[in-house]
C-alpha cells in the first residue's frame, strides 16, 4: 500500500545518506575516481579553475587516505565522512598558523560538491554525500559608521581652533590620525592638489579639494621657514 512505499522509499534513501547502497552501483576506489574527474576536468575548464579543483581533490583524497584507507572505495564516502572533512579544515592552520577562512572552507565544500555530483552521473553513486554539509557560517562583515553633519558640527564647536583643522582633514581627506600627524609639507602637492601618504608598496595618493586645498595653503603659510611636518606641538 501507499504507507508501505513511502517507508520503503525512506528505507532507501536513509541508506544512501549512509553509504549503504553500494551494491545498486558499481563500486570504484575512491582515488581512481578522482584521478578520472581530473582527467575530465583538465579538458573542460580553464587551467586557473583546473588548479583549484586539482587542490581541492588533493586535500580531500589526502584526508580519505588517514579517515578511510588509502584504497578506499568511493561508496565509503558517506555524509559522516563529509562532516569529518568539515571539521579537519576548521581545526586546520595556515602558514600564519592562523585558522582557514570560512569562506574558503565553503569554497572548498562547494567544489567538493560539484566533483562528487560527477561520481552520480558517471553511476558510482547515487546520492551525493556532500549535500548533506551545511556550509560554515561567515561572520558579518562590519559596515563602517559615519558622521551626519550635525555630529560633525558637534565635534568642531568646542574644538580650539588647530584641532578643527585636524578634524576637517581627517574627516575630508579619510586619513588616519598617524597618517596626519606624520604628514610632511614634501607629502603634500599644490599643483595636482593631492597628498602622497605612506611608503614605497603601501604609498597611495590622496585628492583633496578647494576647501581643503585652502586649509592646507593657510597651514603652510603660517608656517615657519623650517618647519618639515604640517602639524606641530
Amino acid at each position: 500500500d501507499q504507507e508501505a512505499a513511502r517507508r520503503l522509499l525512506q528505507d532507501i534513501e536513509d541508506k544512501i545518506q549512509k553509504g549503504e547502497m553500494s551494491i545498486v552501483v558499481p563500486d570504484v576506489e575512491t582515488a581512481a575516481f578522482l584521478k578520472i574527474f581530473l582527467e575530465k576536468a583538465r579538458t573542460e575548464q580553464s587551467p586557473k579553475t583546473y588548479s583549484r579543483y586539482e587542490a581541492v581533490v588533493r586535500h580531500f583524497q589526502k584526508f580519505c587516505g588517514k579517515a578511510l584507507s588509502e584504497n578506499s572505495k568511493l561508496s565509503e564516502v558517506t555524509p559522516s565522512v563529509i562532516e569529518g572533512y568539515r571539521a579537519s579544515l576548521l581545526k586546520e592552520t595556515g602558514p600564519a598558523k592562523q585558522g582557514i577562512k570560512p569562506k574558503l572552507i565553503n569554497f572548498t565544500l562547494y567544489l567538493l560538491r560539484d566533483v562528487l555530483d560527477y561520481s552520480i552521473s558517471l553511476g558510482y553513486l547515487n546520492d551525493n554525500p556532500a549535500l548533506h554539509t551545511r556550509f560554515v557560517e561567515v561572520p558579518r562583515q562590519r559596515i563602517p559608521q559615519t558622521l551626519n553633519g550635525e555630529v560633525i558640527q558637534k565635534l568642531l564647536r568646542p574644538a580650539p581652533h588647530q584641532m578643527k583643522d585636524i578634524i576637517q582633514l581627517l574627516l575630508r581627506t579619510g586619513m588616519r590620525v598617524e597618517e596626519l600627524i606624520r604628514l610632511k609639507w614634501t607629502n603634500v602637492d599644490f599643483e595636482e592638489n593631492r597628498f602622497t601618504i605612506g611608503q614605497l608598496q603601501k604609498r597611495r595618493q590622496i585628492p583633496f579639494g578647494d576647501e581643503i586645498g585652502s586649509l592646507v595653503r593657510r597651514l603652510k603659510s603660517a608656517a615657519i621657514h623650517d618647519q618639515e611636518y604640517a602639524f606641530t606641538d
